[in-house]
């Protein structure tokens, strides 16, 4: 699983909203759905904040584990 799809299915499991998420980072919403569905590609310094603003390890979302 792409990590992208780990950081919806962690957000959605949490019922965390992406404004929350881009807006702590500063990111666009068009941009962040761009992420979210594949169409554009995560850059590191874009996951790392992701991960500081949701406050979680970058493990968390690592594809060979399971989201709880």
């Amino acid at each position: 699983m792409a990590v992208q799809q780990k950081i919806k299915e962690y957000l959605n499991n949490k019922g965390i909203k992406y404004q929350k998420v881009y807006n702590d980072i500063g990111m666009s919403a068009n941009t962040f759905s761009q992420i979210m569905n594949g169409i554009r590609v995560l850059k590191a310094d874009e996951f790392f904040a992701i991960c500081k603003s949701l406050e979680v390890s970058p493990d968390v979302f690592d594809p060979d584990k399971e989201i709880v």
